[in-house]
């Protein structure tokens, strides 16, 4: 995928326009404020997909400390993921 660059360290995919977030950014950047660059900014829908794998990971690690024990095989970790995360 192509960049272009608009205004200090911010890109914007090529063939895009500047969004109004990309505006807001612009803004700061204008004001002397560091901000992240572009593919570090998350939108409401991207941050609430991570919140929901976080809760399916943290169940995963909980079934597995349920679990474990010295002498399991990985094989038999990696069923009880599977299981879990199927379930």
């Amino acid at each position: 995928m192509k960049f272009r660059r608009i205004r200090r360290n911010y890109v914007v995919p090529a063939g895009e326009r500047p969004t109004a977030l990309d505006m807001k950014v612009f803004h700061y950047q204008n004001s002397g404020i560091e901000c992240p660059r572009r593919e570090l900014i998350l939108n409401k829908e991207q941050i609430e997909g991570i919140k929901r794998s976080s809760v399916v990971n943290n169940g995963v690690l909980d079934e597995v400390a349920k679990h474990i024990k010295a002498g399991m095989s990985t094989e038999d970790i990696n069923t009880i993921v599977y299981d879990y995360t199927v379930a």
